[in-house]
């Protein structure tokens, strides 16, 4: 799906944690987000979806998971979300540390 967008974002919700090398899952978004921006200071594998749990991935099989993939350190990637149902699971590569999803309207 490709979205075009005219003008800036607007934010909204920032839900913020610290990873650790165990699965963890966002809250979902709200009914009003269309886009989701993730930021990381350190590897963090993330896959994005819906009905997400702390089961949908370990980071020893994120290889053999082609939708679990790794933002690097540092690393702000932004994706499409479906309206009051796209969340994030993510955990740390091996350092642990922030990350940040922010809800964009």
């Amino acid at each position: 799906m490709l979205t075009v967008r005219k003008g800036a974002y607007n934010p909204g919700t920032t839900q913020s944690f610290t990873t650790t090398t165990s699965c963890a899952v966002s809250s979902t978004v709200s009914s009003t987000c269309s886009i989701i921006r993730v930021a990381v200071n350190q590897d963090t594998w993330v896959l994005v979806g819906t009905g997400l749990t702390t089961s949908s991935f370990t980071v020893t099989s994120n290889i053999a998971n082609n939708n679990a993939f790794l933002i690097p350190a540092g690393g702000v990637e932004f994706f499409v979300a479906t309206p009051g149902q796209t969340m994030v699971a993510f955990a740390a590569n091996s350092s642990t540390g922030p990350i940040t999803i922010t809800e964009l309207a």
